[in-house]
């Protein structure tokens, strides 16, 4: 992860409006907005989301203020001008890190910044970061924010109004489907369907547990086969033989070994 801060030069203090950060792993963008800032002194494209009180943009909204910045894909002679910037590819993560993220149309600029010096608003805005979403029973899913806390947050009330996403709500398989966008700012379903942490957050329940606890229920209510082995004295053999035929209720890991609740294993293996 690469942080860099979203300045207007025309101020003279306090002139950090907002934060751009970049994921290499899948060559997404992230941009915080601090709140409280003057709309004029953010730019007309801030603004916009500034004014519905929306302050952290999602991957295509962060992507395309960044693009925005820098020579386009359909540029003429771009071969020219990448060479001379130093380029072998169109990157639009270096070509906007070259440029210093100014722009002819505005006072923004962009300077790099470590993850220690970020202002204090940015850093409490990453602590509610999603580390872990895990769906759950009735369109609902657990949450693990990087704080530590855990909250149920009911999905579908989050995204009811929400036009791009409600043929989701038709499909239960689909609405289980989804990953965390990188860098945690919310889940996504692909192909720029995605929900904002923020707008999670308005339809939860705080657990009264964090994500530490959270590990210990997890490692103390969970045994692979290896681990039913050696709690039980049984075979694999046997264990792949009462999962198969149903005595026996399993978690399939996708590719990985099988996991077992504990109080199954009690149930039926202590007989």
């Amino acid at each position: 992860m690469k942080i860099y801060s979203i300045k207007n030069n025309f101020l003279r203090d306090n002139n950090i409006i907002g934060y751009l950060f970049f994921y290499s792993s899948d060559h997404s963008y992230c941009i915080e907005l601090k709140e409280g800032v003057n709309p004029l002194d953010m730019t007309l494209y801030f603004a916009a989301f500034a004014e519905k009180s929306t302050y952290t943009l999602g991957p295509d909204w962060s992507r395309r203020w960044v693009e925005n910045r820098i020579v386009p894909t359909d540029r003429q002679n771009l071969g020219m001008i990448l060479k001379e910037a130093g380029l072998t590819e169109y990157d639009s993560h270096r070509l906007i890190v070259l440029s210093g993220g100014q722009c002819a149309q505005d006072d923004l600029s962009i300077a790099p910044v470590s993850e220690e010096n970020l202002e204090p608003w940015a850093k409490a805005r990453m602590e509610k970061r999603i580390g872990l979403a895990v769906p759950i029973s009735n369109g609902r899913l657990m949450l693990t924010l990087q704080d530590k806390s855990v909250y149920i947050a009911d999905l579908k009330s989050a995204i009811a109004d929400n036009k791009r996403l409600k043929n989701i709500l038709k499909d239960d398989a689909k609405l289980r489907d989804f990953t965390v966008i990188t860098g945690g700012t919310g889940i996504t379903w692909g192909e720029g369907l995605y929900i904002m942490t923020e707008n999670l957050m308005q339809h939860n329940t705080k657990c009264k547990f964090d994500s530490d606890d959270l590990r210990i229920i997890i490692t103390s209510a969970i045994l692979d086969t290896a681990g039913l082995g050696e709690e039980y004295g049984v075979s694999r053999q046997y264990i792949n033989r009462i999962t198969k035929d149903g005595q026996l209720p399993g978690i399939s890991m996708r590719g990985r070994s099988m996991l077992y609740l504990k109080s199954d294993a009690e149930r039926i293996l202590r007989r």
